[in-house]
């Protein structure tokens, strides 16, 4: 009986993403039951040999002729089958390449570098120079082979430079005289591991041997006491004994040594380092209606997306638990998001000591060999709980059971770099192809997201209190246009701000102080002439850092010495305007002498694990005020703080962007939130040159419900989300007159008389609002669609067209669902 052919479509990884579609490989007897669906494979492509993944296997092929794969590489499957349907999702709704949305979900630190190794079949050097099939140069490589072992394509060609190479080693293979093996070069990242020691089998009488080797016996019977598998390390530490006794126990039979992995401690990296401590938890009636419906939809696998909106405060992190506990109890896995690292210890903390196992950890201060390490854990399923931001919606966790994105709405879950995916998005996504159960929280949902649920696509659930014994905080707004007329000056912190942080640290209570805004200054101005000293690479003003005296662009990162004069016309009159957290660091620390001030941004938090550092340093009352950027805003839990204050609610609120009033009335309210958390009631101060506007008003009486209504009747007359769908389409070019043909150009390939019966609007081509970063001009496209999604495959067309005739120095960046069109 003949045997059963088998095919593999696998999506070869090309560095250029534009070969985007499967190719079908036959599948050899001999890697039979070895190539399966998600398997690392090495194909013949071309000229040359490329990694490909597996996406589907078949018993028959459409195409009359194919090549064989040539072998599996480890480890085998890399790719579970939920993140390839991820994956190709994420290829078509991002407009992006399916083998580049793909090596999102491969493991941190791989290399995708082929390795070919060559040895010789034979060791019979006397037949081979017999051998009259041969010529010289064959029986050369032969030899050197024989002489050298196993040697890298790349070691012989060295010795073999020249171009005939290839041939010869080529015939060598068809005789049979050499063999080619591969693997993809090991990952930068790769395990820890040490040595360790296991027992032998052996005979009571051949304990007799050891007589007169005291400290023999002794790591003897320590092993035979404690088991075997013991690190080195370790067991000499225990046992007092030297490396010299254990060797000759091993040579005697008793023991033999051998590697082992050594897990990287990241709970402990995170400050988990204690039991839970407290009690029972008293659900609120709302809380217990919401454990009790997203609990159903775990019982049901019916694949439910929750929108959790609770306010500050609320307890959504209590329910976020008890439904991880219910998923647990059932067997099935747990994937919670957070936005920011600084929430990742928290959450950490809270789900390891509560539910009493340990956690995966995913975020991007871990390095790669820590992150490795959660991935292997993580695809061998010894964790069962993974928290991170939005890349650990690419872990390997298989029987996912609940999804949890905490703090749905904010921004940071977009990716900067194509593809361009959003993790709520794609969390959506992975929920409908597990059947999984998503629970989206937040206390400001995103538009989109309470556009879903109030249309019925998501199940609304509410927490409209406080846990018992807790206000909402007292918030009062200043007016710094008022307040600038009565005291005069530019003072960034008000007189009424002021006096309250002196009652708050008098009361031995903590404050937070918001501004997002880095830096000493926003900018240099010469009174003279008003020069403003601007970044080489970008249209935009430099930043002053006191500390080094330094000029610092916040989008390329150039740096240059502060002048003393003015570079235009040598004044000495050189005026700081406007002041970022430096400055308002500086003046804390002039007025309140005695109480630390910790300072969070990102300048403060690139080291390693320093959110962490300086945010436990907060919790444990080493800092009397945390002043910092966004990153301070959202979750975080402080009890002792009952003072929050606002330096400025304008930051983000008159930035060309729709979402302006949106991220603004998001922020205040979050950060208000951070106040009175604990049994002692707490304040907030917004300070604003724009006090009447409707975002900073509704976010100081903590009003959702009527901002969403004003926000979405301003989008729905515009024409923007949630009532279309956004595609920003960016060029960027070192020549502007480049990137403001690419954009004219693919304006026209679009078809203008056409677009309306697409349910396509096209607003551009114009220059970014940034129109110039890096040293690349910024044009930009945008292009909204109301139709049923068919219109994006006619966009996915002209791109793939423009991508093919596009000048080499161009680059189109398309970023689906913005987030900022800046």
């Amino acid at each position: 009986m003949p045997e059963v052919e088998e095919y593999a479509e696998v999506i070869v990884d090309l560095p250029s993403g534009h070969l985007d579609q499967s190719l079908t490989y036959r599948i050899p007897p001999s890697l039979k039951g070895e190539v399966k669906v998600g398997s690392m494979v090495l194909v013949p492509l071309l000229n040359r040999r490329s990694i490909g993944y597996v996406l589907e296997i078949s018993p028959s092929s459409s195409v009359p002729e194919v090549k064989e794969i040539i072998s599996v590489l480890p480890p085998n499957p890399i790719l579970r089958k939920h993140q390839i349907s991820l994956c190709r999702w994420m290829a078509e709704y991002y407009l992006s390449s399916f083998s580049r949305s793909l090596r999102l979900a491969l493991p941190p630190g791989r290399a995708r570098k082929i390795s070919e190794m060559i040895e010789l079949t034979t060791i019979d050097m006397d037949s081979i120079k017999a051998d009259v099939r041969l010529k010289e140069k064959h029986r050369q490589i032969l030899t050197h082979l024989s002489q050298m072992g196993r040697l890298t394509r790349s070691d012989l060609k060295k010795c073999f430079p020249d171009k005939s190479t290839d041939r010869y080693l080529r015939r060598l293979e068809e005789l049979g005289l050499i063999k080619r093996t591969f693997t993809v070069q090991e990952p930068r990242a790769e395990l820890l591991m040490e040595e360790a020691v296991y027992l032998q089998d052996y005979r009571l009488e051949d304990r007799a041997r050891l007589k007169g080797s005291r400290k023999q016996e002794e790591i003897l019977s320590f092993l035979e006491t404690h088991g075997d598998g013991i690190a080195i390390r370790e067991l000499l530490a225990l046992t007092g004994s030297s490396r010299s006794s254990l060797k000759r126990l091993v040579e005697k039979g008793f023991g033999h040594i051998s590697q082992v992995r050594v897990r990287r401690d990241i709970m402990s990296l995170h400050g988990v380092d204690e039991e839970w401590q407290g009690g029972k938890v008293a659900l609120t009636i709302e809380q217990a209606r919401a454990v009790e419906e997203i609990s159903a939809s775990l019982e049901k696998g019916d694949g439910q997306v929750f929108l959790l909106k609770g306010i500050t405060g609320s307890g959504k992190t209590e329910v976020y638990l008890r439904c991880a506990q219910k998923a647990l109890d059932q067997g099935r896995n747990v994937l919670i998001l957070v936005p920011e690292i600084s929430l990742t210890p928290q959450m950490i903390k809270f789900f390891s000591q509560r539910l009493g196992i340990e956690l995966g950890v995913f975020h991007s201060q871990l390095s790669p060999c820590e992150r490795y390490d959660q991935w292997v854990d993580i695809l061998n399923g010894k964790i069962k709980i993974v928290v991170g931001t939005r890349s650990a919606i690419f872990s390997p966790l298989n029987n996912l059971g609940l999804i949890v994105v905490d703090e749905e709405h904010d921004p940071s879950y977009k990716e900067s770099v194509m593809p361009r995916y959003h993790a709520r998005e794609a969390a959506v996504r992975l929920a409908k192809i597990l059947s999984a159960t998503l629970v989206l929280g937040s206390a400001t949902p995103a538009l989109e997201s309470m556009y879903k649920a109030r249309k019925g696509e998501y199940r609304l659930l509410s927490l409209s209190t406080r846990v018992p014994g807790r206000k909402l905080p007292q918030v009062s707004l200043i007016d710094l246009k008022q307040e600038k007329k009565e005291r005069g000056g530019s003072d960034l912190l008000s007189s009424a701000l002021l006096t309250e942080m002196s009652d708050c640290l008098g009361r031995g209570e903590q404050g937070i102080l918001f501004l997002n805004r880095r830096g000493f200054a926003n900018f240099l101005i010469c009174s003279r002439c008003g020069h403003v000293p601007k970044c080489r690479n970008c249209d935009i003003s430099l930043t002053f850092h006191k500390k080094d005296r330094l000029l610092v662009c916040h989008h390329c990162y150039w740096k240059e010495g502060a002048p003393d004069l003015c570079p235009a016309c040598r004044n000495i009159s050189l005026i700081l305007m406007g002041g970022g957290t430096q400055r308002v660091e500086e003046t804390l620390r002039k007025i309140f002498p005695h109480h630390r001030v910790i300072r969070m941004d990102a300048d403060t938090t690139r080291p390693k694990l320093a959110h962490f550092r300086l945010l436990e340093e907060f919790r444990q009352e080493r800092g009397a005020i945390l002043l910092g950027t966004q990153m301070i805003t959202k979750g975080l839990h402080f009890p002792n703080v009952t003072l929050v204050g606002v330096v400025s609610a304008d930051t983000a609120l008159n930035l060309p962007d729709f979402r302006a009033a949106e991220r603004t009335f998001q922020l205040l309210t979050q950060v208000s939130g951070r106040s009175g958390r604990g049994e002692k009631e707490g304040k907030v101060i917004v300070q604003s040159y724009n006090p009447t506007n409707y975002a900073v008003q509704l976010a100081v009486a903590q009003d959702y419900d009527s901002f969403y209504e004003e926000e979405v009747g301003k989008r729905d007359d515009l024409g923007y989300p949630p009532f279309s769908q956004i595609i920003n389409l960016i060029f960027l070019s070192k020549d502007r007159q480049v990137a403001e043909e690419g954009s004219t150009t693919l304006k026209k390939m679009l078809g203008g008389s056409r677009l309306a019966e697409k349910g396509l609007e096209i607003l551009g081509p114009a220059p970014c609002p940034l129109p110039r970063v890096k040293n690349f001009y910024r044009w930009h496209i945008i292009i909204k669609m109301k139709g049923d999604g068919q219109e994006k495959n006619f966009i996915r067309e002209v791109l793939s067209s423009f991508y093919r005739r596009k000048k080499e120095e161009l680059r189109l960046v398309v970023d689906v669902d913005p987030v900022w069109i800046m």
